[in-house]
């Protein structure tokens, strides 16, 4: 489950609803999964797993595929008086 060629750093989606897991890869592909453990999932149509960072801010699936949440950096202005 590499990133496909020319695909690299497109952007990937998970949610989740309890123990499932909704997921649609670099290339559109989406996929139902489910926790397996805390920090584990597993991807059923992709027949894969994956480990989830603590902080939930990486995946990382068995294929070497790595997945980073994009955290917006929001610009703090200046206070006028």
């Amino acid at each position: 489950m590499n990133c496909r060629g020319g695909l690299e750093g497109a952007r990937t989606y998970v949610g989740q609803s309890g123990w499932q897991v909704n997921l649609v890869n670099e290339s559109g592909d989406s996929s139902t999964g489910y926790i397996q453990w805390p920090s584990r999932i597993w991807v059923d149509k992709w027949n894969e797993g994956a480990n989830v960072s603590p902080d939930g801010t990486k995946i990382q699936f068995d294929s070497g595929t790595v997945w980073i949440r994009e955290v917006p950096v929001v610009p703090v202005l200046p206070l006028y008086r």
